[in-house]
């Protein structure tokens, strides 16, 4: 009876474990095919749903305290397989020893394996990842490594397969290999700046597979240890602290292997802005890092406070000092412990800097010092994951900047950042336009990924916007004078210390300190409907006897409306009551909602306060020419919020390009920007009519029409920004103000505005030193100065920007000049330059040639063509030159941004069309698919629109409303008397 008993569980057990093992196989289409859409849409896998089930079994037994074998043996196979790897399931590895002896540029290899393999498949072949190494020899022996033997191995597919001549469930595996010391921030790789140079080692998200044989899956925990010979710096630091005695090996720490870093170098101490926290530059910097040490010494307590993990404790043997490096090369993102390098242009600030270095910065910075809770105390269980440690990480930083950024003395704090403004700009309003193509998937895609695009594309695009937009609009539906965002944070990382996370483990902290309130009961089901799904919607407000109907339908800028059921939080204030501080939502609504409110005849009523909802807002004609009327009125504008007047903006032109609103009534909101002189709103409008200038103004070339026409509109737009702001700083500037001055003259300059164009040239030389560069031009405004005069200029101009540059002793101030160089329409020049950023011999660090490349790209419809064209003709060397396949992709999409005319667009599509061997596009070719797809989704709207939109702008430069109303805003008002 009772072997009866155990075959029947013997039975059960079995056919559970192949029951899911069939469902958590990688998908072919990863490793097979270039597809549209790489990842399944329809929410969780099976394999998440069955970890929901087992949780809620957890959840139910720890309640009841009753825990029986069966659930055990259930948790245990649940568990197994959804941590089972894609490279070699049923196969686990208990430690890596890891040697590497440098030797020049290149570096040999010894990495001993101890893993285990199950009972089912000790016969299989073992497997690791490896890639770009050469394999000189593998030896295996059972239990240990004193009876390992030379063992045969291949190479398939950047796995290494080794068939051992021993039958076992362990072994030591020991492999001697070769490699080279990248160049491009990748793995183990050499930097280089001046004459000097450092090795560092960044293995996120999957680079440990070029420093040694792994299964380099962020849920793999192994214990680690390295050794690093013949680095010859002066100093080396790692994760954990050296071995005693030793120099050169570092004790071990158990961790996946994509959070290990490692600097050998011989750059020098800076500061150190709080105890055992220590700053390291090059030589001779001297005055730059007086900002960043006070950012971080506050945001190292901060960090604290909101988390409450002390740094130095996250775990045993971490070294006791936190080494941050200002890296003169290389800009990516850093998880290891113990070090973080940051770009040095964005964390060194001269005692008089930009504020816009300043803006990037300390985001920067903070973004840098979260990772460490974000991506190494916890980390995801899969990339598929990574929403849930990316959106908590990045809302954090963010509001500890704002925090640093905020003083209770009104002079002090005319001198600081409006983080709140910056994030509704740069972080939702950025993520809301990107969503609306229809490349991107849901924040929690459909089934695990382990391919190295998939996962770069999903990590580097969207998700890092959407992310914290939707944990931004979680914390707003969850309510309360406390951010319970904090709390929520407080109950993930004790949970899952040091553990892989998934999005079930954000459901169990959101659901231990949230049991409901007034408009929401369940927050895992809300969280749910905001991540599974493609896009977001845009609610419909229509004016009704007693108040409004709002309907939802979703959002985009190419598909036909449809149905949405997304759970919406509204939020919503009138002219009779304003009230743009409540962030707490009047109800969460599903499919329809009636708001019942008194409004007079001219009376406006907004949704979505401050924009801080994942959601658009279309009104009816009635509701839009309200709100016109408002913002047309000087002492009604002031009325409304400024990130109101900067979303109302943003959803008019919006939904206007995605057909969903006419565009004389976007428009009419465009004209009452003669009164605008807010950051947001400025911030908001120049990303949206940079689209369509670029586009007007290629219209006009290849049609023959008024090149001038967008200029001449502008002329009238920033009229406040002129008369209250000027084109010159003044010593009374706020921070925010001397952001919008740079942004709008910016955005005046490349539009041919001649007032601004006549500034920047004024500006440009030193009257006391003929045929210099004026030393004295305002920071915030170089920029714009530089690249005008560039534009304008001919070879003396540039001249003259070079001997400016062998004198900046700032590393932001030389990637200003640099960038600059890009607004020349000299072609012969332009050609030189992207040539230099991919020479043996450049005379640029690796990340300023990406940063000149975007530059080219971006500046002007012909230097889009000339950034094609060497796109196309040198793929190989901007891959390898730019900082690998992650640079490329970016590269790739910035060229589909602007491609502004049919012939870029026609150019662009034929090199994707074609052969691998004639594209060189290797693995990037999936993100040049989806790039395809972008620019025809803007050639749809240009279509459509641009000439239509060209008109209106020819017909619009007048001086005063009255001209618009005439001639554009007729049927609107033929309307409204219908109605």
């Amino acid at each position: 009876m009772a072997r009866t008993k155990f075959e029947c569980y013997l039975i059960f057990f079995m056919s559970l474990i192949l029951y899911i093992d069939t469902r958590s196989l990688p998908i072919s289409e990863y490793s097979v095919k270039v597809t549209e859409n790489q990842y399944s849409n329809e929410g969780v896998s099976q394999l998440g749903e069955q970890k929901t089930i087992y949780q809620k079994k957890v959840n139910n037994v720890e309640e009841s305290n009753v825990i029986n074998k069966e659930q055990s043996i259930i948790k245990a196979t649940l568990e197994s397989n959804i941590r089972n790897s894609n490279v070699r399931p049923g196969q686990t590895v208990r430690s890596y020893a890891v040697s590497i002896t440098r030797n020049g540029n290149n570096f040999n290899g010894i990495a001993t394996i101890d893993l285990d393999l199950t009972e089912q498949t000790r016969d299989n072949a073992i497997r690791f990842n490896i890639l770009d190494m050469n394999v000189q020899s593998v030896k295996v022996g059972v239990l240990t490594d004193a009876n390992a033997i030379n063992t045969n191995f291949n190479i398939n597919n950047n796995n290494l397969v080794i068939q051992p001549s021993q039958s076992g469930t362990r072994f030591v595996v020991i492999i001697e290999y070769t490699g080279q010391l990248r160049r491009d921030g990748n793995g183990l790789y050499l930097g280089q700046y001046d004459n000097s140079d450092y090795v560092a080692m960044n293995l996120h998200p999957m680079n440990a597979r070029r420093v040694f044989p792994c299964m380099d899956e962020p849920s793999l925990r192994s214990r680690i240890t390295f050794t690093f010979n013949n680095m010859e710096y002066e100093t080396m630091v790692s994760n954990s602290l050296l071995q005693a005695e030793s120099q050169t090996a570092f004790r071990a720490l158990e961790t996946p292997s994509h959070v290990w870093g490692m600097v050998a170098h011989n750059l020098v101490s800076i500061s150190v802005p709080v105890g055992n926290v220590i700053i390291y530059g090059r030589q001779g910097i001297g005055n730059q890092d007086a900002q960043a040490a006070a950012a971080i010494n506050y945001y190292f307590n901060a960090f604290y406070e909101w988390t409450q993990t002390s740094y130095f404790q996250i775990v045993n043997e971490q070294d006791n000092r936190l080494h941050i490096m200002a890296v003169p090369d290389i800009n990516r993102e850093w998880y290891a412990l113990s070090t973080i390098c940051i770009w040095e242009p964005y964390i060194f600030m001269t005692t008089n800097h930009a504020v816009k270095q300043r803006k990037i910065a300390l985001v920067t910075i903070a973004e840098a010092m979260s990772r460490h809770w974000f991506g190494y105390v916890v980390y995801p269980e899969n990339w598929r994951h990574q929403w849930v440690v990316t959106g908590l990480g990045s809302y954090v930083a963010y509001d500890i900047v704002r925090e640093f950024q905020t003083s209770s003395d009104p002079e002090e704090n005319a001198n600081m950042l409006d983080v709140n403004t910056i994030f509704t700009t740069d972080i939702i309003q950025e993520s809301l336009l990107q969503d609306a193509y229809s490349i991107y998937d849901p924040l929690l895609v459909g089934n695990n990924i382990f391919q190295n695009n998939a996962v770069r594309f999903h990590l580097n695009s969207l998700l890092k916007y959407k992310a914290p937009a939707i944990i931004r609009m979680l914390s707003g539906v969850l309510g309360g004078d406390t951010d319970l965002v904090k709390n929520i944070t407080r109950a993930l990382i004790p949970a899952n210390h040091l553990e892989a996370v998934s999005t079930q483990s954000l459901f169990n902290a959101v659901n231990s300190v949230f049991s409901g309130n007034n408009i929401l009961n369940n927050a895992q089901e809300f969280i749910t409907n905001w991540i599974d799904k493609t896009g977001y919607p845009v609610i419909r407000v229509v004016h009704r006897p007693g108040g409004v109907q709002v309907t939802q339908e979703h959002f985009s800028f190419t598909t036909s409306s449809r149905p949405s059921n997304f759970r919406i939080p509204l939020t919503y204030t009138t002219r009779n009551e304003p009230n743009f501080n409540n962030l707490f939502p009047s109800e969460i609504m599903d499919l329809v909602s009636v708001v019942t409110t008194n409004l007079g005849e001219d009376d406006w009523i907004i949704f979505n306060i401050q924009g801080q909802g994942y959601y658009r807002v279309n009104y009816d004609d009635v509701l839009w020419q309200r709100i016109i009327n408002a913002l047309q009125d000087e002492e009604q504008r002031e009325k409304i919020h400024p990130l109101n007047r900067a979303s109302i903006l943003d959803d008019a032109l919006n939904l206007a390009r995605a057909g969903k609103l006419d565009y004389s009534i976007a428009f009419e909101i465009v004209l009452t920007m003669e009164l605008e002189t807010d950051y947001g709103v400025w911030k908001t409008f120049v990303r949206n009519m940079d689209f369509i200038r670029k586009r007007l103004m290629t219209f006009a070339n290849d049609n023959d029409r008024d090149s001038q026409a967008y200029a001449k509109l502008l002329e009238k737009l920033i009229v406040s920004v002129e008369e209250k702001l000027g084109f010159e700083p003044q010593n009374s500037d706020t921070a925010m103000v001397s952001l919008t001055r740079a942004l709008v003259m910016e955005h005046a300059c490349v539009s041919g505005y001649e007032p601004c164009i006549a500034a920047a040239v004024d500006m440009f030389y030193d009257p006391n030193n003929d045929g210099e560069v004026n030393p004295e031009i305002p920071l915030e405004i170089r920029p714009v100065v530089y690249c005008t005069m560039a534009r304008e200029g001919d070879e003396e101009v540039r001249a003259a920007l070079r001997r400016r540059l062998e004198q900046e002793t700032s590393r932001y101030e030389r990637l200003v000049i640099l960038e600059s160089f890009a607004c020349s329409e000299d072609a012969a020049f332009i050609d030189g330059l992207l040539a230099d950023t991919i020479a043996a011999n450049s005379p640029y660090v690796i990340e300023e040639r990406f940063k000149i490349f975007v530059a080219v790209a971006s500046s002007s419809f012909r230097n889009t063509n000339r950034a094609l064209n060497f796109l196309r003709q040198r793929t190989n060397e901007i891959r390898n030159m730019y900082g690998g396949g992650e640079k490329l992709d970016q590269v790739i999409l910035i060229m589909a941004e602007n491609a502004v005319n049919q012939q870029i667009g026609e150019d662009f599509t034929t090199w994707v069309n074609s052969q691998p061997v004639i594209n060189n596009l290797e693995d990037s070719s999936m993100v040049a698919v989806k790039a395809r797809s972008l620019i025809a989704e803007n050639v749809s709207w240009k279509n459509a629109h641009l000439s239509n939109v060209y008109d209106w702008v020819e017909q619009n430069n007048g001086n005063t409303f009255l001209v618009s109303f005439a001639l554009l805003g007729l049927s609107l008002i033929v309307t409204i008397f219908n109605n």
